[in-house]
């Protein structure tokens, strides 16, 4: 409960435009670093929502700094109401608790003040059940192949935001995690808006000229608005997640008419406790980088002449690999994955260089920063400005790449955006 009016209405601000706030609390038996679910109220006199919170460090005396995320807003709900509905000590203690002068709720009251709260208002249960489920995940983390993907496919939707030129934190707040440790790929969680199986073919027809033999893989698509500026994210996939081997990201700058396929590749503590990437260790490696030149042989890009400025790159490379350390998914991060960006050429040197070699002499690549790699913010800046990708792919072709992407069981993060 905020008590302070002026305070009360900057805070409430901050959750109308999907922003974290934190305020200053006596907080003696919340441990740092510790997640617990709050209600909270801005106007003293109601429920306004229920959100995840974490204590940090001391500021000032017995106060310690708390920071709100996931804020989910409720229609207000009166707390004398509330109140009226429990009985007895529960009762007491709610008020007691609604007042700032008590502590953690004991789980049966708990318990009981939620169950009343949904039962005044049965939607907020979705909302509630989420920012359980994310605390809950954050207390026992889940690890597991599925929760690679789903750390690998947050991080590519996190980069179709950034190259969109959005707020990439503001919007992966709004995730919701599966329900019951079901998984289920990422973008399903994050819905901000979702259209019809017909509507979306109908707006990607002209993209892909075949869509009608990938339509079936759809999922769902969330769209995002800035200006006149539209980003649509798809998910494609034909195999349940947790038997997905990896995750791609198709993106198409409209204003540049730019491709950018980045694949995914997961590093892995070697003996040495040293994070490398094993090629013959990866299944599917070789398939993959056997498509890739393939595609590169049949539509060379060296002699492609600009036909106008937007066309212009300092690299037409249409293919990237993002090497990347295996992470335990952590469901309120909204941070990317630290990794490395190569282009297909860039991987051919690699390919052949002594940085690459094993004490064996096998293929081995070190998170190493004398292999010259692209960071995140320097990737993100050049696709952003089209510095980087195709300049001359036709749909199908591109339609291609995806339907073998699909073949290889991966996830396929598709954005696209456009000018509206």
């Amino acid at each position: 409960m905020f008590d302070e009016e002026n305070r009360s209405w900057l805070l409430k601000s901050h959750t109308e435009s999907d922003e974290d706030f934190s305020d200053a609390f006596s907080a003696l038996d919340w441990k740092i670093k510790q997640h617990e679910i709050c209600l909270i109220s801005f106007d003293q006199k109601s429920i306004e929502g229920v959100a995840l919170a974490e204590r940090k460090q001391k500021v000032a005396t017995a106060r310690y700094r708390v920071v709100f995320t996931h804020f989910k807003p409720f229609t207000k709900l009166p707390i004398d109401a509330i109140s009226q509905k429990l009985g007895g000590s529960i009762r007491r203690y709610f008020i007691k608790a609604s007042n700032g002068q008590g502590h953690r709720m004991a789980t049966q009251t708990w318990n009981d003040v939620i169950d009343t709260i949904i039962a005044m208002q049965p939607d907020v249960l979705n909302a509630i059940q989420g920012v359980i489920t994310i605390r809950n995940w954050l207390q026992k983390p889940i690890v597991g192949d599925w929760t690679q993907t789903l750390s690998e496919e947050r991080d590519a939707v996190g980069i179709a935001l950034e190259i969109f030129g959005t707020e990439r934190q503001k919007e992966l707040r709004k995730w919701s995690p599966p329900l019951n440790n079901e998984a289920a790929p990422y973008l399903q969680g994050l819905s901000e808006v979702v259209i019809g199986e017909d509507a979306m073919i109908q707006h990607d027809n002209e993209v892909f000229d075949t869509w009608e033999r990938i339509q079936k893989t759809m999922v769902g698509a969330t769209i995002f608005s800035r200006g006149d500026q539209l980003l649509t994210i798809q998910n494609f996939n034909r195999t349940p997640i947790e038997k997905t081997l990896g995750v791609d990201l198709l993106y198409y700058h409209n204003t540049y008419r730019a491709y950018v396929l980045v694949q995914y590749k997961r590093m892995r503590r070697d003996e040495k406790n040293r994070w490398v990437y094993r090629p013959e260790n990866d299944a599917s490696y070789q398939l993959e980088i056997d498509r890739m030149r393939a595609f590169q042989k049949q539509t060379p890009t060296e002699n492609l002449i600009s036909k106008s400025l937007s066309e212009h790159r300092l690299s037409p490379a249409l293919f990237f690999f993002k090497l990347c350390p295996e992470t335990i998914f952590n469901p309120a991060s909204t941070e990317m994955i630290k990794g490395m960006y190569f282009s297909l050429d860039h991987w051919e040197s690699l390919l052949g260089s002594p940085l690459t070699r094993g004490e064996r002499g096998g293929l081995r690549i070190p998170f190493d920063h004398d292999l010259r790699y692209m960071n995140n913010s320097l990737f993100v800046q050049l696709a952003q400005d089209g510095w980087i990708g195709s300049r001359a792919v036709t749909s199908e072709q591109v339609t291609s790449i995806i339907n073998q992407c699909l073949l290889s069981n991966r996830e396929v993060i598709y954005a696209y955006s456009e000018t509206i």
